[in-house]
C-alpha cells in the first residue's frame, strides 16, 4: 500500500487558493483529497460529498477539478479502502456518461482520464469488485479510444466472475457501441442474452439490447415480463448497512436506501426495472402495459419498483394514464412506508393526470400529520414541510389536491392561513380552488395586512385573490395599502369595476412609465375603468425600450385589444429587430398585432417561423391560431404534426423539472381545439383522427 508521503507528494505546492469551485475559493481541496484516502469510512464519505458538491458540482469541471486528477489517480491505485468510489469520481470527472464533445476544463479532464487507459484496464482486473466496476465506468470515459475500450471489455466479460461487474461491462460496451454506431454490438449482446446464466445480468442485457438501433422493435413485452418474473423469483439478503452516519447528502441518500433495502429481498431489481421499462423508448403502449402489470401485482416489491419508471414515462411521453394513476393512488394505503412515499411522488409528478387518485389523496390528507421536517420519514404525506432554511411549504398531498381543484383540501388551507409561519405556497394552492375558496377572504385580508411589502408570500396571496371571483374585491383596501407590484396590480385589475377606487393609483403607476409596473397597471386600469384607448396610450413609450419591456408592453396591448397608430408602427418595427434567443419577443409582438388589428396575414409568417424555430413558444402561438380559426388554415399541417408527437413538448426540449404533465396536457387540448377551428375552412374540411 502506498504511504501518505508518496500519495500526497506535491499536493501542497499547488496554489489551490487561487482557484475556484462552485462555492468559492478551492483552498480546502487538499484536505478533501486527503479525506478520500482516510481509513475512517465516515471521513471518506464527507470528503466524497464535498468533492461532488463543490469541486465536481452537478458534473461541472473547474481548473481545481483538473488539478486534483493526478492525486485522485494515486488513490485509485493505492489499494486503500474506498478506492472504488474514487475511481467512480474520476470516471465522472472524465465525462463517462457524456458522449458528446467537451470543452475547456472538461475536455482537459477527459484527456487526462483517457491517457490512463492502460491503468483502467489493469484496475478492471483488481481484486475488489467495486474497483473493477468503477474501472469499467472509467473506460467508458475514454471516448477517443472507444474501439479499444469496447474490445477490451468484451474480452474481459468472459473472465469476470461478479455479476454486477458483468452488468457494468454490458452497459459500457453498449454505450460505446451506440456512440460509434459500431456494427456487431447488438449481435454480441443478443448472444449473451441467450447464454448468460445470471438473471439480473440478463435483465441488463435485455435493456441495453432494446435500446440499440440494430435491435429496434425486436424485443417484446412478453419477453420483458418473463425476465422480470424470473428476477422476482430469486430472493436474497439485503445489502449490509455501512454502519456509520455523516451529516452529508450522500450519507442521507445512503442511509435512506439502506433503510428501504433492509425490508426487501430483491433490492437490486429497483434499477433494473427502470432500465427495462425505459428501454422501450417511444413504444408507449408497451411501456404503459408493463408498468400497469407491475402496479397491479400482489407482490409489493414489484409495485414499488414500478413507481419511478411510471413517473418517468408519464412526464416524458404522451399517453393514457388513468389506470396508472388509479393504481398509484391505491399504494397510498400500503403498510410499506417507502411504497407510500413513492406513490406520493408519482401522483405529485403526474399533475392534472392524478385526478383518478383524488379519493386516495384525500384519505391520505385526512390521516396525515400536520407538520414534518424535510428529513422526516413522513414528510411526503404531512400537511406542511419545514425546511432547513426558509419558510415551510404545504406538502405534495395538499398541493396536488388543491391543483386538482378538490375542495376537500379547503380545511387544510384554512389552517395554513392561520399559522404564524404561513407556508409560502398557500396562496398558489388557494388559487387552484378559485371561487370555492371565497369563504377564506377575511383571513386572507388579515394576512395580507400583516405582511411586509417584500414578503414572498404577498405574491401568492395576490395570486389567490385574483382567482376568488367577486369576493376577492373585498381585499382592495389591503392591496392599496401595499407598494404597487405586478402581482397586486394584476389582482386589482381582476376585480373589474368593483375596484374603481384604485383607478387614480393605476393611472398614476401606468403613466410613470416604469417598465416593470406600467404594463400591469395599464391592463388593470382598462379592466377597472373600461377605457381601452387611454390604457393603451400609456404603453406606447415602452415599445422602444429593451426586449423585456417591449414584451411586457406587447402582452398588455394584446389583453387590452387596441393601440394607437404610433404603437402599431413601433410593434411592426420590433419585428424587424433581432429577436431574443428564445424567440419570445417576436411571438409576443405578433400576438399583440393580431389582437389589435385582426390581420392574420401580417403575423402568420412570424408565428409559423417561431413555431418551427422555437418550440417552447408553441403554447402561446396555438392560442393565437385558435382565435384566427380558418384564417390560419396554413398552420394545420403543423398542428397535426404536433398531435402526432409521442413525446411531451418539454421532454423534446430537454427540460426535466416541475410538473411537465399539466402544461403539456393543456397544450394538447389547445392544439386539438385549434386544429378543429382551423380545419373548418370550408365544406368538406375534415380534421384528422384525434382532433375531434
Amino acid at each position: 500500500m502506498i504511504d501518505d508521503t508518496t500519495l500526497f507528494a506535491g499536493l501542497d505546492t499547488i496554489p489551490w487558493g487561487r482557484m475556484r469551485h462552485a462555492y468559492g475559493r478551492a483552498g480546502e481541496v487538499p484536505a478533501l483529497i486527503r479525506g478520500l484516502a482516510d481509513p475512517d469510512p465516515a471521513a471518506r464519505e464527507e470528503a466524497l460529498d464535498a468533492m461532488y458538491g463543490a469541486v465536481h458540482h452537478q458534473g461541472d469541471v473547474y481548473r481545481c477539478t483538473v488539478e486534483a486528477i493526478p492525486f485522485l489517480l494515486r488513490i485509485c491505485g493505492s489499494g486503500r479502502a474506498g478506492a472504488g468510489q474514487v475511481v467512480e469520481l474520476v470516471a465522472s470527472i472524465g465525462g463517462g456518461d457524456h458522449d458528446g464533445r467537451l470543452k475547456g476544463p472538461a475536455a482537459q479532464a477527459r484527456d487526462l482520464v483517457t491517457a490512463q487507459f492502460p491503468f483502467w484496464c489493469a484496475l478492471a482486473a483488481d481484486d475488489e469488485p467495486a474497483v473493477r466496476a468503477a474501472a469499467v465506468k472509467a473506460l467508458r470515459a475514454c471516448r477517443s479510444r472507444g474501439s479499444d475500450a469496447a474490445s477490451f471489455l468484451r474480452a474481459r466479460y468472459a473472465e469476470e466472475a461478479d455479476p454486477a461487474v458483468r452488468a457494468a461491462i454490458v452497459a459500457a460496451v453498449a454505450d460505446l457501441g451506440r456512440a460509434r454506431h459500431a456494427a456487431g454490438v447488438a449481435g454480441w449482446v443478443a448472444d449473451l442474452l441467450a447464454s448468460e446464466p445470471d438473471t439480473r445480468v440478463r435483465l441488463t442485457l435485455f435493456a441495453e439490447l432494446n435500446t440499440l438501433p440494430a435491435a429496434a422493435g425486436r424485443l417484446t413485452l412478453d419477453a420483458a415480463l418473463d425476465l422480470l418474473d424470473a428476477g422476482y423469483a430469486e430472493h436474497g439478503e439485503p445489502p449490509t448497512p455501512a454502519g456509520f452516519h455523516t451529516a452529508t447528502l450522500i450519507g442521507a441518500v445512503r442511509e435512506r436506501q439502506e433503510a428501504a433495502d433492509r425490508l426487501r429481498s430483491r433490492a437490486a431489481l429497483d434499477t433494473l426495472v427502470r432500465a427495462v421499462v425505459n428501454s422501450f423508448g417511444d413504444r408507449v403502449a408497451e411501456r404503459t402495459a408493463l408498468v400497469t402489470h407491475l402496479l397491479a401485482a400482489d407482490d409489493w416489491e414489484r409495485r414499488l419498483d414500478a413507481m419511478y419508471p411510471t413517473l418517468h414515462l408519464a412526464q416524458g411521453w404522451r399517453g393514457s394514464y388513468q389506470d396508472v394513476a388509479a393504481l398509484a393512488g391505491r399504494q397510498l394505503a400500503s403498510p410499506h412506508d417507502e411504497l407510500r412515499r413513492r406513490a406520493v411522488r408519482v401522483l405529485d409528478g403526474l399533475g392534472s393526470l392524478a385526478a383518478p387518485a383524488a379519493d386516495a389523496l384525500a384519505e391520505t390528507l385526512a390521516n396525515g400529520v400536520r407538520e414534518a421536517s424535510w428529513n422526516d420519514d413522513d414528510q411526503q404525506t404531512a400537511w406542511t414541510v419545514r425546511w432547513a432554511h426558509g419558510l415551510p411549504t404545504l406538502g405534495p398531498v395538499p398541493a396536488r389536491l388543491a391543483q386538482l381543484g378538490d375542495v376537500r383540501v379547503l380545511p387544510v388551507l384554512a389552517w395554513a392561513l392561520e399559522q404564524e409561519e404561513m407556508p409560502r405556497n398557500t396562496g398558489y394552492l388557494l388559487a387552484g380552488l378559485g371561487e370555492r375558496a371565497a369563504e377564506l377572504v377575511p383571513v386572507i385580508r388579515r394576512r395580507v395586512a400583516g405582511l411586509s411589502d417584500g414578503d414572498e408570500r404577498m405574491v401568492s396571496l395576490a395570486f389567490a385573490l385574483k382567482s376568488l371571483g367577486p369576493r376577492g374585491a373585498e381585499a382592495l383596501p389591503e392591496l392599496l395599502a401595499k407598494a404597487p407590484e405586478r402581482w397586486t396590480l394584476a389582482a386589482i385589475g381582476s376585480f373589474g369595476p368593483a375596484a374603481a377606487a384604485a383607478l387614480p393609483l393605476l393611472r398614476r403607476v401606468a403613466a410613470a412609465g416604469d417598465p416593470r409596473l406600467a404594463p400591469a397597471a395599464a391592463v388593470a386600469s382598462y379592466q377597472v375603468g373600461g377605457d381601452a384607448a387611454e390604457a393603451a396610450a400609456l404603453l406606447t413609450p415602452l415599445l422602444t425600450g429593451e426586449a423585456g419591456a417591449v414584451r411586457d408592453a406587447a402582452g398588455a396591448l394584446a389583453e387590452i385589444g387596441t393601440a394607437a397608430p404610433a404603437a402599431l408602427s413601433a410593434l411592426r418595427r420590433v419585428l424587424r429587430r433581432r429577436d431574443t434567443p428564445a424567440g419570445w419577443l417576436h411571438v409576443d409582438v405578433a400576438r399583440a398585432l393580431w389582437a389589435v388589428t385582426g390581420d392574420a396575414g401580417a403575423v402568420q409568417p412570424v408565428l409559423t417561423r417561431q413555431w418551427q424555430a422555437h418550440p417552447l413558444t408553441r403554447p402561446t402561438i396555438v392560442g393565437v391560431w385558435a382565435e384566427m380559426g380558418p384564417a390560419a388554415a396554413d398552420c394545420l399541417p403543423l398542428l397535426r404534426e404536433e398531435l402526432a408527437e409521442v413525446r411531451r413538448l418539454s421532454a423534446r426540449q430537454g427540460i426535466h423539472q416541475g410538473d411537465p404533465c399539466s402544461p403539456d396536457e393543456k397544450f394538447l387540448a389547445d392544439v386539438r381545439a385549434a386544429a378543429r377551428g382551423v380545419a373548418q375552412s370550408g365544406p368538406g374540411a375534415d380534421p384528422s383522427p384525434g382532433e375531434s
